[in-house]
């Protein structure tokens, strides 16, 4: 049996393309479609930012940045359904009694399902993990917009956060575009196009007043449990 032939570094944008669509294959194309979007605005606008590149090299020096077009295909699939499930509220249970409505959370399976996991979670690491992924993804796009005087294209708020957000991006730039398309479906963002000369045109995303709203809650949210974590290390020998 012949081993499998290794997906080369593709050396053109269109090459890069077309393996970021075969990798995708199967996927949902409304996705395939934003991603091949967003990739070649990231790399024409990575392009006209390094015009002395040639094209294989600028394709190779992105690809630790913005990533493959197997790992962006993955980090697609990923975030958007991590990111979904994040900012999709659950339902209330219902409270038909006084006692209900009081005690109706230890009453309710899911609470105890959300608590096991979080404990199993934060002996794996995995809690942590996704809390930062999601969290802090979903927070700093929020914060760039937020301060931002003008609408910003995704390319120009990946830039943002690498230059500010030391470490907060520590993944690949290209998770950062569902994030984005995912809190425009939310109703925290909205976008709208814009012809450009370095290629497709750019959507420009800014954040919307009930985004704002979030993010304050958001924001509040985070001191206090920075608060806590403090609180509660200030006790600790180390």
């Amino acid at each position: 049996m012949n081993a499998a032939t290794p997906n080369l570094l593709p050396v053109t944008i269109p090459e890069y393309l077309e393996q970021l669509r075969r990798a995708l294959a199967g996927a949902d194309p409304a996705l395939v479609q934003d991603a091949l979007y967003d990739a070649e605005e990231y790399l024409r606008s990575e392009w006209a930012e390094h015009p002395e590149l040639s094209e294989p090299a600028l394709l190779a020096s992105i690809a630790g940045s913005y990533g493959a077009p197997s790992e962006v295909a993955d980090i697609y699939r990923d975030t958007e359904a991590t990111v979904a499930q994040a900012l999709r509220a659950p339902p209330p249970p219902p409270r038909r009694s006084f006692l209900g409505k009081v005690f109706g959370v230890f009453a309710d399976g899911r609470a105890y399902g959300a608590l096991l996991y979080m404990l199993l979670s934060l002996v794996t690491g995995t809690f942590y993990f996704s809390w930062v992924v999601t969290g802090v993804s979903l927070s700093v796009g929020l914060a760039v917009l937020g301060a931002a005087s003008a609408p910003m294209y995704g390319y120009q708020i990946a830039k943002r956060l690498e230059q500010v957000g030391e470490g907060v991006l520590a993944g690949k730039q290209s998770a950062l575009y569902p994030v984005l398309r995912n809190l425009e479906s939310a109703g925290l963002l909205e976008s709208f196009i814009e012809p450009s000369m370095a290629g497709p045109p750019r959507r420009y995303y800014r954040i919307t007043e009930a985004g704002r709203e979030v993010l304050r809650s958001w924001c509040g949210s985070w001191n206090e449990t920075r608060d806590f974590v403090d609180h509660v290390l200030q006790g600790t020998r180390l």
